[in-house]
């Protein structure tokens, strides 16, 4: 996704992290990282002050972009790690760590989230594909 002033870059992918990248210099700004699985979808809020992430850990990350973008580079690159790691009671007793520039953890019980944006009025959606719990 790229931000509605066309500064910034967000990705996500199989590393289960979301990359910031600033677009005028072709640079990684930001790795956040925080999700349990693959993320499948960002998109940025339309200022372009917050951006969402979807996963397929049935989960969606609110993070503070303007936070992220002009904090201080970490002096070992530009990876951020998950911080601590104290638990924010995330779906089904698994453990997430607390992790920098997020705002919140919104989280189904059982539906990883495909695909997630916000409206011109920053509505957020989001949407995904039902998945029964496994008996047992």
């Amino acid at each position: 996704a790229v931000s509605s002033d066309g500064a910034m870059l967000a990705s996500g992918g199989d590393d289960h992290a979301v990359l910031l990248w600033q677009l005028s210099e072709g640079r990684l700004l930001r790795r956040l990282c925080g999700h349990l699985g693959p993320v499948w979808s960002v998109g940025f809020s339309t200022e372009g002050a917050q951006l969402i992430s979807a996963s397929a850990d049935c989960s969606l990350g609110l993070w503070d972009v303007t936070a992220a973008a002009s904090a201080a580079p970490d002096p070992d690159g530009p990876a951020e790690g998950t911080g601590g790691a104290a638990s924010n009671g995330a779906g089904g007793g698994r453990s997430r760590a607390v992790a920098p520039f997020l705002h919140r953890w919104l989280h189904t019980k059982h539906t990883p989230v495909v695909v997630a944006k916000f409206t011109r009025t920053n509505l957020l959606i989001a949407a995904g594909s039902y998945c029964a719990p496994d008996a047992e």
